[in-house]
């Protein structure tokens, strides 16, 4: 399978979340569903997010069969015959599972199934279940370059294409979820968009060649035509009052997108914050201010005091630089620090390794400030010390992405 202002782009997700358009997929299309004592909860693995990833689901991007029940077109192709196939990934899955597992771990940020893992189990037989007898057509598609020449994209046609696409994370008319941010009136320039739409994913996939980075999936050139691509582009870019780039409600995981940059912005002194994440996130996190904020009170015992991150691993989303300083024993003081304010629920994120999604956030959402080589400064929670974090980055919680990180390192 597979926040500031608002999010790098990202309009959908490959290996797909949880929708609120309802579960009303006929289990019958792709053939006679056969009795299974897993079909009841291979659906629902199917259709919801799984509790270790984000808030993708298979149901996202893949629908079981087309056209779909609910008139969508998803950025995957259905998958309700995939165990019948003879290669998975143009045959760079060596196996189903291997092919479920690019899914699972590039694009719903969770960790890889054995072979008998309980959903890995129903989610097989309840798309096994769907299948016609016999085998099924194996897939090839195109991940291809976004058109050079975006100038006769319409932005109606564009609109009504989102609509019927893009909608499943970026809700009607682009006007933002959970799962994707506002991305209507976006000031990104067309060929990012573009490319956005046609190269997003993992660049160390070991599946899937040439694509860009971020968790948004890209659209191969069998699910979207170059004219719509460049139709969508005029939509997304075109010009729209009040847009304020806002990411949409915060979650506990989704995709976030390619929202809208509006000029100028806020940085620097945001006072206060809840220092709470989403839901379904750990709590925690202190205070955001800027270099002229109060003393924190803080000693200075700690060995790492005086340690910097160059915040220089970037995803393509977020534009993020800049550097981190462990100015005490509680501050962190982000100079020089550029961030473009896209994303869902953005943190500055502590963690003991690069995996960021389990550490902790240190500080408020970000999401709608601007950042330009300004001056930052935040708080580790009450119960984390230096020592606790090796890593630090700016780290979009929602969906499971890293804007910049880098190592703190003694000077």
């Amino acid at each position: 399978m597979a926040k500031a202002r608002a999010h790098g782009l990202l309009f959908l997700s490959i290996a797909g979340v949880s929708m609120a358009l309802g579960c009303s997929q006929d289990s019958m299309q792709g053939g006679k569903e056969r009795a299974s004592t897993n079909a009841l909860s291979g659906r629902d693995v199917y259709e919801k997010p799984l509790s270790d990833g984000n808030t993708f689901s298979c149901k996202t991007c893949h629908a079981l069969s087309e056209p779909s029940a609910d008139g969508l077109r998803r950025p995957g192709h259905p998958i309700g015959d995939a165990t019948r196939r003879t290669h998975w990934k143009q045959g760079k899955a060596a196996s189903f599972l291997a092919a479920v597992n690019s899914c699972v771990t590039e694009w719903m940020v969770a960790p890889a199934w054995r072979e008998d893992e309980p959903r890995f189990v129903a989610l097989r037989d309840f798309l096994d279940a769907q299948a016609p007898a016999g085998s099924a057509s194996d897939l090839n598609y195109a991940i291809v370059a976004p058109p050079a020449d975006l100038s006769a994209g319409n932005a109606a046609r564009g609109h009504n294409l989102f609509n019927t696409s893009c909608v499943v994370c970026h809700g009607m008319d682009g006007s933002g979820t959970e799962r994707g941010p506002k991305v209507s009136g976006s000031a990104r320039a067309p060929d990012y968009v573009a490319s956005r739409i046609r190269r997003s994913g993992s660049p160390t996939s070991a599946v899937y060649a040439g694509l860009s980075g971020g968790v948004m999936p890209f659209w191969a050139s069998d699910r979207l035509s170059d004219g719509e691509v460049s139709d969508l582009v005029a939509f997304v870019t075109q010009p729209s009052s009040g847009v304020s780039g806002s990411g949409g409600a915060a979650a506990s995981g989704g995709a976030a997108g390619m929202g809208g940059v509006p000029s100028g912005g806020v940085g620097g002194a945001s006072s206060g914050g809840d220092g709470g994440t989403s839901a379904g996130q750990a709590s925690g996190g202190g205070d955001i201010g800027g270099s002229g904020g109060s003393a924190s009170g803080c000693g200075t015992t700690s060995p790492r005091v005086g340690w910097t991150a160059d915040l220089g691993i970037n995803t393509g989303e977020g534009q993020v630089s800049g550097f981190v300083t462990a100015i005490d024993d509680c501050t962190l003081e982000l100079r020089d620090f550029s961030y473009d304010g896209n994303g869902i629920d953005v943190r500055v994120y502590g963690s003991e390794t690069t995996a960021f999604k389990p550490g902790f956030n240190i500080g408020p959402n970000i999401v709608n400030q601007v950042f330009k080589k300004e001056t930052l400064r935040v708080t580790l929670p009450p119960d984390k010390k230096l020592t606790d974090l090796e890593w630090v980055g700016i780290w979009c919680v929602a969906v499971g992405a890293n804007f910049g990180s880098g190592q703190l390192l003694p000077p």
